[in-house]
Parts: C-alpha cells; structure tokens; sequence
C-alpha cells in the first residue's frame, strides 16, 4: 500500500521538476548552461539568500522600532515567496532582455551590412563575427550557435534544426533568409531590412525617450513634490499619514524598470568596475555611524560620493561631446572617402578615438571600415544613416529639458524638508519619525533622478550633493 507521505512527494516532484524546466528554458535560450537537479538547491541559495536576509532583517528592525511585530509576521511569508521565485523572475527577466538587445543586435548588424552587403548573409556575419563581438554580443552569440548547428547539418538543414531553438528575433531573420535565398533576391532583400533598421532604430529610439518623459514628469510630482506635501499634511492634521509615502513611490519604480528598455543608442558606456565601487562605498559607510554618529557618517559619505561622482561625470561630459558630433563627422567622412587616397586611415583617424564610446561611433566606425574595405562606397546609404542620428540626437537634446527638472527636483527637496521640519519645530510638532521621513524620502528621490537623468546608479554626484544638503540643513534622523 502506497504511504501517504510518498503521495505528497508525487505533485511536490513534479512541481520542481516544472520549476527546473522553466529555469533552463529561458537559460539555454539565450545560450546558457541547463541547471541540473542536483545543482539546483545551491543555485537557489546563491541567488536568495542575501535579498531574503536583507527583507527580513529590515522588516524585523522596521517591528522593533516600532515595538510590535505584526510587519515582521506579515514579512515571513513575503521572504519564503521572495526566496523560491527570485531566481525564476531574474532568468526571465535576463531572457527578456537578452531578446531585447538581440533584437537591436539585428537591426545594428543590418545597417552595418547594408551599406556594403557581400553575397550571402551567413557567409557576411561568419567574416563580420570578429568585429562585431565587440558592439554586438547577443548577435555574436547567436551566430556561434548557428555555426555550431551548420558544422553538423549540411545545407540549410542546419539553419532550419536552429530556427527551431533560436529566440524569435533570430528565427524571423533567418527565415526571411532562407526564402529570399531559394528566390534569388538577396541584394533587394538587405536592402529592404537596411531601409527598415533604419526605421525601427529611430522609431523605438523616439517611442523610448517619449515614455522616459512621461514616467520622469509623473515621478517629479509623485516621488519628488508629493513627500513634502505629506509631511505637511501630517504637520497640519496631525494625523499620521506618513504611510501614504509607498505609493508615492511606485512610478519611481516603474520608471526604474522601464530604464531596462531603453535603447543602447541612448546610453553612454561606464567602466564596468565604477558599479561595484558604488556597492563598496555604501557599506563603507555604514560602518563609520557606530564611531561617528549618523550625521557626520552623513557628511563624510557625501564628500565621498561627490568625489567619485565629479571624476565619473567629467568622463561623461567629455563622452557626451564627442558623441554630439558624430552627425558632422559622417557627413565630411562621406564627401571625402570617394576621393581620399587612404580611405581607411581617414577613418580609423576620424572616428578611432571615439570607438567604444557607444555603439553609435562602433557602428559608424565598422560601418564606413566595411565600405572601404569592399570597395563600394554608398554616399546615399551614410547619408541616410547620417539623417536618423540626427534626428535621435535632436530627440535626446529635447528630453534634457526634462532632465534638467528631475534634477532640480533632487537639489531642492532638501531645502523643501527643511521647511517643513521649521514649520514643524515652530509648533512643537517636529518628530524623529518626521526627521526620518524628510531624509529617506531625499535619499530615494536623489537615486530616482540619478538613474533618470545619467541612466545609470555609477555617477554618485547627486546622491553626495543631496547628502551633503541634508547635512548642513540639519535634516538627519
């Protein structure tokens, strides 16, 4: 007779084994290594330990200071959950992204192509694979698999046994492919995908930064003006609402995720270290508030920050400034290059210092070296590329207006919280808790508008401003 614990152990089973099937599908799907059963419990470990600790350790510090533990109670449960899902939700999250930049890979790749195409688009990527791993490296790691499947199957077999595990970018190229290939019109077919790529990158590119705007005027007046309204409102009322502060924060966050979908073109790279200086820096502050006090840990920190935070914005500046003149170099590039004796120094001595500042001037920069190199110099096809950076470049130039109020928002909300703590000692009202509320409510608006306005939390200059605002007001817990 079958035990009933051995019944339980049927659906549980079956429940990890659907659970290890999802893991690995988003995972070999972009490339990656399956996850064996046996691995999987410390897979799970390294991924949930610290964020689960982290969660209940603040909800636990959250009951203490308020001196019940009905939020710890609540939080149990929400870190079991955080614990079992947070894995799955990063590896669908990393596939959708990976699907993301590959998408763009493609539509970078036919640019690129398009201006000096050879005759076949396989044969183009096996001979452009040496270059364009270095801008493009979903596409480069798409078209490794791919070569690995036409190794073993001779023909277009390999391209079809492929297609059949390839993300959905990749298997709509390549499909396109193979029919263009059985009709013999290659040369309109890349044509037709450079004319679209053109399209595509400025059309997602604009719908983009539309959607930055909107998300960052919403978190302006929820996250950046609605705290001090609140604080006021519980100064006036003498109610506690201070807990309407969570929802005040959901278009931050929103704004936060959808910083994930923005188009590399918009980006300007960082040093790949500057993010795990960033995460050194904050614990290294923490520890001087048992020495210290939390109000100099406070001051010292932000000089810290804006220290660091000035050196990674000067970089940025002087990025920014040779990315704005691109436009102006493509349009010279393409008068000269016809008539130049060495086509391929002017390129490498017009656009090589600015190679790896973004993938605009990796794209220009193979794109122009392609040309030269096949000997087929299309003015028309750099021109038109030459119009869509222009225009992208108009776009960007336009949201730096709303930007600039995001980060005045920042460096005013200090002084805002400052106000409202006066208001609030002229009465006799001013709490910690209000104290409380104005810092973190500063703090969280300052890493909002830092990931709004330079895309990225490594430039720390606002964050050690706001800090050292918060200091010199005296707005500290």
């Amino acid at each position: 007779m079958v035990s009933s614990v051995s019944l339980l152990k049927l659906p549980a089973l079956r429940v990890l084994s659907n659970y290890l099937e999802l893991l690995n599908k988003s995972r070999v799907a972009r490339g990656r290594s399956r996850i064996e059963a046996g691995e999987l419990v410390f897979y799970v470990l390294k991924i949930s330990t610290l964020p689960t600790f982290l969660l209940l350790l603040s909800s636990y510090a959250i009951s203490v200071h308020r001196g019940e533990f009905t939020f710890f109670y609540y939080a149990i449960p929400l870190a079991l959950l955080l614990f079992i899902t947070l894995p799955l939700v990063l590896e669908l999250l990393s596939y959708s992204s990976y699907v993301k930049n590959l998408r763009e890979d493609i539509a970078y790749f036919m640019v690129v192509d398009g201006v000096c195409p050879g005759d076949d688009l396989i044969r183009d990527l096996e001979e452009d694979s040496d270059t364009i791993c270095s801008f493009l490296p979903a596409l480069c790691s798409e078209s490794s698999r791919l070569r690995l499947f036409m190794k073993f199957f001779p023909g277009t077999r390999g391209i079809r046994e492929y297609v059949l595990r390839a993300p959905k970018p990749m298997k709509k190229l390549l499909l396109e492919y193979v029919v263009t290939r059985e009709s013999a019109g290659f040369g309109n077919w890349i044509y037709g995908k450079f004319q679209d790529s053109l399209r595509e990158i400025k059309v997602s590119t604009r719908n983009s930064l539309e959607l930055k705007t909107i998300l960052s005027l919403t978190t302006v007046v929820f996250s950046g003006l609605a705290p001090s309204l609140i604080a006021l409102t519980a100064l006036v009322s003498g109610q506690e609402v201070l807990y309407l502060y969570p929802i005040t924060t959901l278009p931050a966050i929103a704004m936060a995720i959808s910083e994930s979908s923005v188009p590399r073109v918009l980006r300007l790279p960082s040093g790949s270290g500057r993010i795990k200086t960033v995460a050194a820096l904050l614990p290294l502050s923490l520890t001087l508030y048992p020495v210290l006090g939390l109000k100099n840990s406070v001051a010292i920190a932000g000089l810290v920050f804006l220290s660091f935070g000035v050196v990674v914005s000067a970089e940025l500046v002087r990025a920014y400034l040779e990315l704005v003149s691109l436009p102006s170099q493509i349009a010279v590039l393409a008068d000269k290059l016809p008539y130049s004796n060495k086509p391929i120094e002017l390129v490498r001595e017009s656009l090589g210092r600015a190679l790896g500042k973004s993938i605009f001037t990796s794209i220009c920069y193979y794109m122009l070296l392609k040309a030269v190199k096949g000997g087929g110099i299309d003015s028309a096809k750099i021109m038109a590329f030459k119009d869509v950076v222009e225009e992208l470049f108009s776009l960007l130039k336009q949201s730096a207006v709303v930007r600039a109020l995001v980060l005045a928002t920042a460096i005013l909300l200090p002084l805002i919280s400052a106000y409202s703590i006066s208001l609030a000692e002229s009465v006799n009202s001013a709490t910690g808790v209000l104290y409380t509320y104005c810092f973190t409510s500063s703090l969280f608006y300052s890493a909002v508008a830092t990931l709004a306005v330079f895309g990225s939390l490594e430039n720390t200059l606002l964050l050690g401003l706001v800090m050292i605002e918060l200091y010199v007001l005296g707005v500290t817990p």
